[in-house]
């Protein structure tokens, strides 16, 4: 009787072991697995950096442009009030010649 329940427990025995190899060999490969879906995260990560770098920087490039074109406008804005005072000051002239003529 000992001899059949000596048996049964080597048996029992490799049964689990072989489960317990069949389960460590699942865990490793999940582990793998973790590996390359967390170097694909970072890897998107790494892109979602450089998209903001990138827009943060396309963002500082428009508010310069947009900053040189307000000047540009308010320079010509000034040129024109220039001109436009110049033009008056000569027709007044002009008027004021052809009433003394």
């Amino acid at each position: 009787v000992s001899t059949d329940r000596d048996n049964a427990v080597a048996q029992l025995k490799v049964y689990h072991s072989q489960r317990l190899a069949a389960v460590e060999q699942r865990l490793s490969e999940a582990q793998a697995e973790v590996k390359v879906v967390q170097a694909r995260l970072d890897a998107k990560e790494v892109a979602m950096d450089t998209l903001r770098a990138s827009a943060g920087a396309s963002n500082q490039e428009v508010m310069m442009q947009l900053s040189k074109l307000t000047d540009t406008v308010q320079n010509l804005t000034a040129a024109k009030a220039a001109r436009d005072a110049e033009l008056e000051v000569r027709s007044a002239e002009h008027v004021r010649d052809l009433q003394a003529a």
